[in-house]
């Protein structure tokens, strides 16, 4: 990447990611078991802003240790998952 990628990449993590969550009470992140950089960067802000982090994963999603320590709370999303999620929330809340 270029110093002017880097520079753009920064502004947008601290515009769309840093920025609006400094403002919330957690994070949710869907995880599929996949790198994915957007849920990576997020993962990593919620960490420095210390946020609990709700992580919703699909059956089956294997969880390295690591993230496992740093969730609040892992769901699995089977049938009927977003129906406990507002228990979840109210418990953090």
């Amino acid at each position: 990447m270029s110093k002017k990628d880097d520079e753009a990449f920064a502004k947008w993590v601290e515009e769309q990611v840093v920025k609006p969550m400094s403002d919330s009470k957690m994070v949710i992140g869907i995880y599929t078991g996949k790198v994915d950089v957007k849920l990576a960067v997020e993962l990593g802000a919620s960490l420095l802003l210390d946020k609990p982090i709700i992580l919703c994963v699909t059956p089956g999603t294997v969880v390295s240790d690591n993230l496992v320590r740093v969730a609040k709370h892992i769901i699995e999303m089977t049938d009927g998952w977003e129906k406990r999620l507002p228990d979840i929330l109210g418990e953090i809340l």
